[in-house]
């Protein structure tokens, strides 16, 4: 009976031994599944997997306390992984509410994004570029189609 007893214990801690390893590979992958899948494709691959070496990302300009989320949702972009250097502007009843900046203009050399860096827009590659290029023509279209009014109006 003892005999049996020791031989179980043996085979259980045998068992437990072999599936311990896979367990924790499991739990490992998983974790790097998870953290690939929730930052964003700009992070580095170090900071993306382990969450080392992520970019300090500094965020500058100026914003109306009343247009405050707007900073925090350009913020979250960056943590997110989603940005690697951008700006936005934004206009309110004529005046100038929201002028943000940052990130890096180049993550090799960490040249940080400014106000006098130039953005590509390309609708070659990605489909955000082409969300871009559709605002703009929308804004030139609308300018005219006001222009063209304002025109007609006068004219009778």
């Amino acid at each position: 009976m003892k005999n049996e007893n020791s031989q179980s214990r043996k085979t259980s801690a045998s068992v437990r031994s072999k599936i311990f390893p896979i367990s924790v590979l499991i739990f490992i992958i998983s974790i790097i599944i998870y953290r690939l899948s929730t930052i964003g494709p700009f992070a580095p691959l170090q900071c993306r997997l382990l969450g080392i070496g992520c970019p300090d990302t500094k965020v500058q300009g100026y914003v109306a306390p009343e247009f405050i989320d707007v900073k925090k949702a350009f913020i979250k972009n960056f943590e997110d992984g989603g940005e690697v250097g951008s700006s936005v502007a934004a206009y309110y009843n004529g005046k100038l509410v929201v002028d943000l900046y940052g990130g890096y203009a180049d993550l090799e050399t960490m040249r940080e994004y400014n106000t006098d860096t130039l953005q590509l827009m390309s609708p070659l590659g990605d489909n955000r570029s082409w969300s871009v290029l559709k605002e703009i023509v929308n804004v030139v279209k609308k300018l005219k189609q006001e222009q063209s009014e304002s025109s007609f109006s006068k004219n009778q």
